[in-house]
Order: structure tokens, then sequence, then C-alpha cells
């Protein structure tokens, strides 16, 4: 079944673009799991090794969300996807507090199954569907989109936490479920669609050095995998991620290794959130202004920068600027891709694409390297080899960016 065709009479594409952002912030708060699990644990008895174990999961079944996402928006529509995104971020929040102390393995079905599928059927969808509208003002679309994600555990997580100490971790968990379920539903049901294969916005006059993108034809994801342009884009998904996949989940434990109070430690980790969202918001306008690739090339700079201060940081200072070098350069990639996807392969089909190239971020970034960079601590008693490869695999995602091809896609049919 192809998607549903779509009526331009009475749209508003910043309409469409503000469902999105809310989609987007309503799933993001997933980024802040020990608002809940931390407290809920606590209640039932669980061990860390069950809930990591769950999270763990969740990573898995994300890229899996992300793709079975990316392929019901092209089939079914926005509206539908994104929808069933919000039902099973619902029965996340839902069923992990349900969940019996007596069996915490269930986590891997609530907390890590359900958690994961909700947020790649909300974010994928949601973000092609909002650069659909705007071939004008991609990166901006883009940059709002991942801000709205990356900064949602920021701004929701101190008033879930304020609710959990206000009724308890168990019912705040059901009532925010239900809520952001709830708030995902409407939007997704109330004019969420895709923009048509084509659309150009009124009064929009493509810059002649790129000629009239918005009428090719788009490429479907079996296609698009024949080309050259698509595995350079999964070699960036899988490769630049490496410092962001060491580091983040290790502010607190790099920094009272070095011996700096826990306090400290914490307030790193919204160093990073701020400086993530301010990454995404600049370096996303960025790109409407130049192009993705120059975008990309400071991408690599700041996170590059990052590796190094990471090398010889023992203040609070240095591991603060390295947080925030590293959320302004790895936060803004992900602004870069869905615009090289959309400008490489068109708009239709780009969430998935951008679903399957992130089976190869699964596989080298969180199975792969997180083995390699364990064996090379143990080894060397140090993380400056791992940072270091880090850079290496940086320059190799540069250059990939770089050497993308142009994808000689045909002329839209006339109707």
């Amino acid at each position: 079944m192809s998607t549903p065709a779509v009526s331009l009479r009475n749209v508003n594409r910043s309409g469409i673009l503000i469902r999105a952002l809310i989609i987007m912030l309503s799933a993001g708060i997933v980024n802040a799991p020990s608002i809940f699990v931390t407290p809920l644990s606590a209640l039932k008895g669980w061990d860390a090794e069950a809930v990591a174990s769950a999270a763990t999961l969740m990573g898995t079944f994300t890229v899996v969300g992300h793709f079975f996402g990316g392929i019901l928006l092209s089939k079914i529509g926005s509206k539908l996807t994104t929808a069933l995104g919000g039902l099973f971020i619902c029965l996340a929040f839902v069923g992990t507090a349900l969940v019996p102390a007596a069996t915490p393995a269930l986590l891997n079905v609530t907390y890590g199954a359900f958690f994961g599928m909700g947020v790649g059927f909300s974010y994928t969808p949601a973000t092609y569907t909002a650069i659909s509208w705007f071939p004008d003002k991609r990166g901006l679309a883009s940059g709002l989109c991942m801000a709205c994600n990356g900064g949602s555990a920021s701004f929701l997580a101190p008033i879930c936490a304020n609710l959990v100490n206000v009724i308890g971790v168990e019912m705040a968990m059901i009532l925010i479920g239900i809520i952001l379920g709830g708030i995902i539903l409407i939007c997704s049901v109330s004019g969420f669609q895709q923009a048509p294969e084509g659309y150009v916005p009124a009064g929009y006059v493509p810059p002649a050095s790129i000629g009239d993108e918005t009428q090719l034809e788009s490429w479907p994801a079996a296609r698009a995998m024949k080309s050259r342009a698509f595995w350079q884009i999964a070699l960036c998904l899988a490769a630049m991620p490496i410092l962001y996949v060491v580091a983040y989940p290790r502010f607190t434990l790099f920094m009272t290794n070095a011996g700096i109070d826990t306090s400290y430690a914490t307030m790193g980790v919204t160093v990073y959130a701020i400086a993530n969202v301010a990454g995404r918001l600049g370096l996303g306008r960025l790109i409407d202004k130049t192009s993705y690739k120059f975008t990309y090339i400071w991408c690599t700079m700041f996170s590059i920068l990052a590796s190094l201060v990471m090398m010889r940081a023992n203040s609070v200072g240095l591991f603060y600027l390295a947080y925030a070098l590293l959320g302004i350069g790895f936060g803004a990639t992900n602004c870069v891709y869905p615009v090289a996807i959309s400008k490489s392969f068109g708009p239709k089909y780009g969430g998935s694409i951008y679903g399957t190239g992130m089976w190869a971020y699964m596989i080298f970034a969180t199975l792969l390297m997180p083995q390699v960079n364990s064996a090379i601590v143990a080894a060397t008693g140090s993380w400056n080899l791992v940072f270091a490869i880090a850079i290496i695999l940086n320059l190799i995602s540069l250059a990939s960016m770089l050497l993308i091809p142009k994808v000689d896609r045909a002329p839209l049919k006339k109707p």
C-alpha cells in the first residue's frame, strides 16, 4: 500500500512542523531514564544489572524502530506511524511501572523493546515528515527537530522528577505514559502528513547552483542501497558517534575518577545537554546558509577537539569544555544526516533509508566498538587510545561525507 495522497488545500506547513517538534519533545524523555528507573529499582529491589540489560536492549530496539518506522512512513503515512510510536511509549511507561518485583526480566519487554520501538516510530517519521515540507529550510527544520529531542530530557526531567517525589514512581510513570502517549496521538491524527512528492513552497526558487531538486524522483531504500552515496552515509552513521558512545554514559565516572565531586560530575550532563541543543540549532541553520558537507566539517572539528580535551582533562573546567564540544559537534551531526539523505535520494523514502543506515550504527558503534574499547582500556589502563581512535574515525567519517557523489535521479513524471 502506498502513502495516501495529500491535498495541499489548507495545509499549514508551520503547523506540521510544530506537531513534529512536540512529538520529538515527547519522545525524547527516554534520554533521562534514571529519573524513573533508579527509584523504581529501589522500590522493587532490582539490581543494577537487570536494569542495565534492559537499557542496552532499548538501544537495539530503537534501531529496529527507526528501520520499521521509516518503512511504515512510506507505506501507511506519518499519521499512523507516529500514532503507533505514541502507543508504544505509553505501553512502555505503564508496563514498566506495573512489572512485578519478582520478574525484572519483563523490563526487557517494557523498558527495552517498547521504549525502543516507541522512540524509533516517533523520531524517524516526525523528522522526515517535517523536512519534507521545508525543501527551502531543511537544515532549520532538521535542527529544530533534533534540538527538541535532545533537549527534552533537560526540559521534562525536572517536571517528571518532581511528580515522582509527589505521587510515587509507579503512579508517576503511568500518568506520564498516558499523557505523553496521548500528546503524540493527538499530534499524529490532527493533520500530520508528509508533503507530496515534488512539493514546492509558495515563492521558493531553488538556487541555480543546485537546480530544482524538488522535481526529481525519490529513490526507495532498496534502490538507494545499490548506490555509493548510501554506504558513505552509513559509514558516517557508524563511525562518527564513537566518542559519544564512550563518553555519554561515563560523564560521572570520568570526573569522579579524576577526584572531582559527584555534584560537579552530575552538572556535566547538563552542560552537554545545553551544548547539544545549541549545536543542533546553530549548525542546523548553517546547513541552509552553506551546505550539509561544510557543516559536517564543523561537526568533525568540534568532535575532534572534544577527544583532544578528554585526553588531558583533569579539572572541572576541562571536563565541561570537552562535554560542551562533544554536545555541539556530535549533536549537530544528527541534523546533517536527514538533509544529506533527502538531497541525495529525495524526501519520500528518507525515513526508510535512514532506518536502514542505522543498522550500521548499531552493529559498529554499539556492538563491536564497545568490545574493542573495553579490551584497549584493560590492556593499557587508559582511555587515551580510545579517544585517539575516535579522532581517526571522525576523520574517516568526514572524508566519507565530503566525497558523497551526486545521485543521478530522473525528473518526476508529470501526471
